[in-house]
């Protein structure tokens, strides 16, 4: 349910634990921010990475050159886990 109809029934969203409210302009600007971070770190070149790393480069200088976190970088290129069936 897209967040603009919990809103219309007065539902609010409050995150104690990221002291995240969104009934507020600053709270809704500070998810956006968070949405567009996480949305620029989904889209790391995985094939820049992989190169990098297959050249012998660390993870710590594989992040440098990218200008991203050392663990965005790792998850770049790990395979995802399957689930025990």
């Amino acid at each position: 349910m897209p967040f603009a109809e919990l809103e219309a029934m007065g539902v609010a969203f409050i995150s104690l634990r990221d002291n995240l409210d969104l009934s507020t302009p600053s709270g809704r600007l500070m998810f956006q921010i968070i949405g567009a971070m996480a949305e620029f770190e989904r889209a790391v070149d995985t094939a820049r990475v992989a190169e990098l790393r297959g050249q012998g480069w660390s993870w710590a200088q594989i992040a440098r050159e990218m200008e991203l976190g050392l663990a965005t970088v790792r998850r770049a290129v790990q395979k995802p886990s399957t689930p025990n069936q």
